[in-house]
């Protein structure tokens, strides 16, 4: 009797770890997509509400925030460009969720003239996010994106001074310079 007890309590308590675990799948995809609603809609506080204080953002190899502050500047920054996330596909496997996002905002339609497609790993913490890198681009013409960013840095330099140096500022003043300038070469070409 006490074995026939024992397996059953086994099999209770593994039913119960897959529907825990299954739990945890759904609240991770529900906390993504919060998240990118929030980027979308300009809500901030949405978007805090979904990551741990010291949230680690990074492309491939280099490390772009590590802390809420640093996102919310990031945030700002990108806001001024009127950013649309789509998410095309979420996946979680034993080695972690991937996200596949298309984004396309004022900058990346003026560089490369469609959304820009990457896949991101994405970490929890206490269910919310603590890392986010971005590990491949699915969808993205560096071919033109350089030389059109290259293009459009060196006539401002040479007819806008005054707005040099937008592509490196990273506030929403240097966004605002960016999307100025792009708005002078596109009515001057």
């Amino acid at each position: 009797m006490s074995r026939i007890f024992s397996i059953t309590l086994i099999c209770a308590a593994f039913i119960i770890g897959i529907q825990a675990c299954h739990q945890d799948k759904n609240i991770h995809k529900e906390i993504i997509k919060s998240f990118y609603k929030g980027l979308n809609t300009g809500e901030f506080s949405r978007v805090a509400d979904c990551v741990t204080d010291s949230i680690t953002l990074s492309e491939k190899q280099f490390i772009i925030a590590q802390s809420s502050d640093d996102l919310y500047r990031m945030f700002q920054w990108d806001s001024v460009f009127q950013p649309d996330f789509t998410i095309k596909e979420i996946n979680q496997s034993d080695t972690g969720t991937f996200v596949i996002v298309s984004k396309i905002c004022k900058r990346i339609a003026y560089l490369q003239d469609s959304a820009l497609i990457y896949k991101v790993k994405v970490e929890f913490d206490e269910n919310k996010i603590s890392s986010m890198k971005t590990i491949d681009y699915l969808s993205v013409n560096f071919g033109v994106w350089k030389p059109r960013r290259d293009t459009l840095s060196m006539w401002i330099s040479e007819n806008h001074p005054e707005l040099d140096g937008f592509v490196r500022d990273m506030t929403p003043t240097g966004a605002q310079k960016y999307l100025e300038a792009i708005e002078l070469y596109e009515s001057a070409h």
